[in-house]
């Protein structure tokens, strides 16, 4: 049984990683990246608390209960001096034993508290709170972004890593299939011990140019693995080619891909919601300059016997309900500087929303320019292939024709 659990391990291990696309990359990685993930419970988290400032609009209902146990039994009232002419009434005030009947005592309370007026404090909070959903939506679909860009550079990185290790390592080949021929060669007396030397060199170099090729290429599986959110060390298989089949943008479109770019690009948005949040966070904390008012409500019931019951006879209850009214009319100027400091935060975030778009703008600039010279180098390359493609085989046919040397 040991046995036949390690062969399934084995084949597990070494089972080839099936191949994928690059759709089935750029969704994998959407769904799994781990910056993707990361923004995606802060959106969530930016909803809830949105929820949970419109919540602070509507009533709120508490319980509550208490029992209270004296060290001595409260002292008994005799009123009776009261009908008496010229009697002196007892004196209650001062003593903290007689607002309890027992010693030991039960009671409890309903309590729903409703908001009346509260400066605009609370509707400047939600609205934050909104923006800063929109921010942190914004922030998510950004890093969508970003994994996607990421994941196609990983996806064509592995591509052409494997084909340059694949190119270095024919290189070594060929170098030391033409060592031995030019070492038969040396001793046929048509090739020089200078032609040995040379190609010996030349394979020496190519062999760490090889060990070079193969890191880059792990390295490139590597990177591409922890995009798609999987271990650094998992096995990939991107299956793809490297060729580009989308339009090129023409010289025209330059001002209008950058304009769209600044106001579509998430990044911007986010920066800009963010702004906007800072400004109702300015008004909820000029909310605490005015007067705060509430509506309360309370039903309160109270056991009539030193003994807990839950007989309803056993209990007195009555309700009552309150308007309050609260002015923080000094502060040591601290609600002054909580506006001040809002505002500040603001302007702040106003250089960096404009600091955002500009580097915004300059990037498409920058990449509408580079994609366009790709283009250029890409045909120019393409020439230059021909043309070495016709010097090879001219060269071919020389040699055939004992024209030009084995070097």
């Amino acid at each position: 049984m040991k046995k036949i659990i390690a062969a399934l391990v084995m084949v597990l291990y070494t089972c080839p990683a099936s191949a994928m696309t690059i759709d089935e990359c750029l969704e994998e990685a959407c769904a799994n990246n781990p910056l993707v993930i990361a923004a995606k419970k802060e959106a969530d988290a930016s909803g809830a608390q949105r929820y949970g400032n419109a919540a602070a609009l509507l009533p709120r209902v508490s319980a509550g209960g208490l029992y209270t146990r004296l060290n001595e039994e409260p002292p008994g009232i005799d009123l009776s001096s009261l009908m008496v002419p010229g009697a002196e009434p007892p004196s209650i005030a001062g003593n903290p034993l007689l607002q309890y009947r027992f010693r030991n005592n039960y009671s409890g309370y309903l309590r729903v508290t409703q908001p009346l007026f509260t400066g605009g404090k609370m509707i400047h909070a939600l609205k934050a709170s909104h923006s800063g959903m929109l921010a942190k939506e914004a922030a998510y679909e950004a890093a969508v972004e970003k994994a996607r860009v990421d994941t196609i550079k990983a996806f064509y990185g592995v591509i052409t890593a494997r084909e340059m290790h694949k190119l270095a390592l024919e290189a070594v080949s060929q170098l030391e299939r033409h060592l031995d021929r030019v070492n038969n060669f040396q001793k046929a007396g048509t090739a020089t011990e200078y032609d040995s030397l040379k190609t010996e060199v030349k394979l020496l170099s190519w062999k760490p140019k090889a060990k070079s090729a193969e890191r880059g290429m792990k390295n490139a599986e590597r990177n591409l693995a922890i995009t798609l959110g999987r271990d650094p060390f998992a096995p990939v298989e991107p299956e793809g080619t490297l060729e580009y089949e989308g339009p090129m943008p023409k010289q025209e479109e330059l001002e209008a891909l950058r304009k769209n770019a600044v106001q579509n690009r998430p990044e911007a948005r986010a920066a800009r919601e963010a702004v906007q949040a800072l400004e109702e966070m300015k008004r909820a904390q000029a909310g605490n300059l005015l007067p705060q008012a509430a509506a309360q409500y309370n039903y309160n019931f109270l056991n009539k016997n030193d003994v807990l019951s839950t007989d309803s006879g056993a209990w007195d209850s009555w309700w009552d309900i309150k308007i309050m009214l609260s002015w923080d009319i000094f502060t040591a100027g601290a609600n002054i500087m909580k506006i001040k400091q809002a505002d500040d935060e603001k302007a702040a975030q106003e250089e960096r929303a404009k600091l955002i778009e500009a580097r915004i703008a300059a990037e498409a600039g920058d990449v509408f320019d580079y994609v366009r010279e790709s283009e250029e180098a890409v045909a120019v390359w393409k020439k230059n292939m021909e043309l070495a493609q016709k010097g090879h085989e001219i060269a071919e046919t020389k040699y055939k024709n004992g024209s030009i040397t084995n070097t």
